[in-house]
């Protein structure tokens, strides 16, 4: 994939997925341009899972509703880290931002623009492929939010699926869907068709690899892990205490 382009395939990503969600859903919803209506922006909350380490995010993948054709339009991508209820905090974009009243910092990408032009089938997929690669921790609490923006277009929206809470949906395992309008920052539960595409940041962890510059394993072996590894060095957690005395008496014996 070409970085920093939007891509329509007719089918779905079938590899490299690091989580997905609303897969199957039945219904649509829209992302309005925000002087069509006033609750205009969608998203979805999404949980990395643990690989071993952290995940590098490279794309975003959506699936297309009704066909539509478009002329300079774009849609807008934020990811972020944090809960629903983080997210729920906020008071809307009306001041321009989305995270305004919220606990969220750690914005990994923020506010990426994506052209859309021409004619997208419905059931398609549209990709997202971010202008640089990012890193989400793993076992991490995450979520994505979606703009649109007609530009000289006359498509006031942007339809795509969701999987309707009433039809089946778990948006505890697929994450809730988030909205944004001006005056507040919704979840629901109905999830976005979605997929978060990428690979683990570490294909071949060691089970040497303890620690790191932050305290976190980092994919390499050295002196750090060494570090945690002296700090507990001949720690015991036998109960009772004087069994340790025992164990370590019976390693001396046969190590020296």
């Amino acid at each position: 994939p070409t970085p920093g382009t939007l891509e329509v395939t007719s089918a779905a990503p079938a590899s490299n997925i690091i989580v997905s969600g609303g897969i199957g859903g039945p219904d649509y919803t829209r992302i309005f341009d925000p002087d069509a209506n006033a609750n205009h922006g969608r998203g979805n909350m999404f949980f990395t899972p643990d690989a071993g380490s952290d995940w590098t995010m490279t794309s975003l993948t959506i699936r297309k509703n009704t066909a539509q054709t478009f002329s300079n339009g774009s849609l807008k991508l934020w990811v972020f880290e944090g809960t629903r209820q983080d997210w729920s905090s906020g008071d809307g974009d009306s001041d321009g931002t989305l995270f305004d009243e919220t606990p969220i910092t750690n914005i990994p990408v923020d506010g990426e623009t994506f052209t859309v032009n021409g004619s997208i089938a419905g059931d398609s997929f549209v990709t997202l492929n971010l202008s640089s690669p990012v890193t989400l921790s793993k076992n991490g609490n995450y979520g994505f939010m979606l703009k649109y923006d007609q530009g000289g277009d006359s498509n006031t929206n942007f339809q795509m699926y969701q999987y309707n809470y009433g039809s089946g949906a778990n948006p505890d395992a697929d994450g809730y869907q988030t909205q944004v309008t001006f005056t507040s920052n919704i979840s629901t539960g109905s999830p976005l068709t979605y997929y978060v595409l990428g690979f683990t940041s570490c294909p071949n962890p060691s089970i040497a690899d303890i620690s790191g510059p932050t305290g976190q394993s980092d994919c390499v072996v050295d002196i750090y892990d060494l570090a945690a590894l002296s700090g507990t060095w001949l720690d015991c957690g036998f109960e009772p205490l004087d069994f340790c005395g025992l164990v370590n008496t019976v390693k001396q014996v046969f190590l020296f």
